[in-house]
């Protein structure tokens, strides 16, 4: 049974890949085209404002077909005299195409593998993993359960869990992270840079420099709290939990609730203020301060890249979640389209 379930969500999870490739390319050229066009001064010349998100530039502009059909037939008849115009409606048509059949297929794999959980995770391996969250180690991305996990005695988790990531110079937690950067997060020119910042931490990890490998990750970690909350940069924590827990309440699934409330409970408990922290636990501001009331051990850094692997699966879900619902606000089609192809 393992074996066809697992099967089955690699397949379902190659063919989401292959739609999120096609729908990036396709958007990549949309966006050329649009490049080509002087949008910016088409807009001013005809008094219309200007915006830097592109879709909104053509929305505004199609406002004015009905309430000013002369100025938008100059604008049409501005925007004619560049080929790439052209050729956009056709480029947006078939984005359309691809983007129906990746939020559908985006669907079906969360559904999936939200199904999966329910029917391999059982009682007693959910106690296990809540039980290993209370102690930092946050395994709630598993898509399949562990067996041996389920089978350890409560008091010998902890010690299962650091030699299983400890074992061979560190190669599951290094066969995560590959794995984690084969998701689309909306950032790839940040990718680049996280990567070699991972890579960083994992050297670090590797030849006991505890310190500096917990600092680069609470660094990583900051950074994907704040594009999981979709807020902007000087946003407050607090301002960034309430975002995100209002997208965890809109997903409405709740092993995603448990994921979240246990994600949430580490990352604070790692960021209180010095004069209540806890000595036994590491702390960013702490370590980031050189206070050093707590220095950091091997498995704090098992513990945070667990938090930072956690984290990035969450937000994957999350942020495409809420891109679906702005793009069924905008589109009503779409909305009607995934409610029939979802039945």
């Amino acid at each position: 049974m393992f074996e066809s379930i697992l099967k089955k969500q690699l397949e379902e999870e190659e063919k989401l890949n292959k739609l999120d490739d096609e729908l990036s390319k396709i958007t990549n050229e949309y966006k050329q085209l649009v490049k080509a066009i002087p949008l910016e001064q088409i807009l001013q010349n005809n008094n219309i404002p200007f915006y830097d998100d592109i879709n909104k530039n053509f929305e505004e502009t199609l406002k004015i077909k009905e309430t000013e059909p002369t100025k938008f037939a100059k604008v049409i008849q501005d925007f004619n005299k560049y080929p790439e115009f052209a050729k956009i409606n056709d480029i947006l048509k078939k984005r359309d195409e691809i983007k129906y059949k990746y939020f559908k297929q985006l669907c079906s794999y969360i559904l999936l593998i939200n199904q999966d959980r329910k029917t391999l995770f059982s009682e007693k391996y959910i106690s296990k993993m809540r039980n290993l969250a209370q102690l930092g180690y946050i395994l709630y991305f598993y898509m399949m359960p562990d067996k041996i996990l389920e089978n350890t005695l409560d008091e010998n988790l902890e010690k299962y869990i650091i030699d299983i990531y400890s074992k061979n110079n560190f190669e599951i937690l290094k066969f995560n992270l590959s794995e984690i950067f084969s998701i689309k997060t909306f950032d790839s020119q940040l990718q680049k840079y996280k990567i070699e910042d991972l890579k960083e931490a994992i050297f670090c990890l590797e030849n006991g420099c505890y310190n500096s490998c917990a600092r680069t990750l609470f660094a990583l970690i900051d950074n994907e709290y704040l594009k999981m909350s979709e807020t902007d940069e000087k946003a407050k924590r607090n301002t960034r939990t309430n975002q995100i827990n209002k997208f965890i309440e809109k997903l409405n699934m709740h092993y995603y609730d448990e994921w979240w409330s246990k994600i949430k409970e580490f990352y604070e408990l790692c960021n209180v203020n010095t004069n209540i922290q806890n000595k036994g636990n590491i702390n960013r501001h702490d370590l980031a301060h050189g206070v050093y009331n707590k220095k950091a051990t091997k498995e704090d850094c098992i513990k945070l890249i667990l938090l930072f692997i956690n984290m990035k699966y969450l937000r994957y879900v999350l942020n495409n979640i809420n891109l679906l619902f702005e793009e069924m606000t905008n589109d009503l089609k779409l909305a009607n389209f995934l409610i029939k192809e979802l039945k």
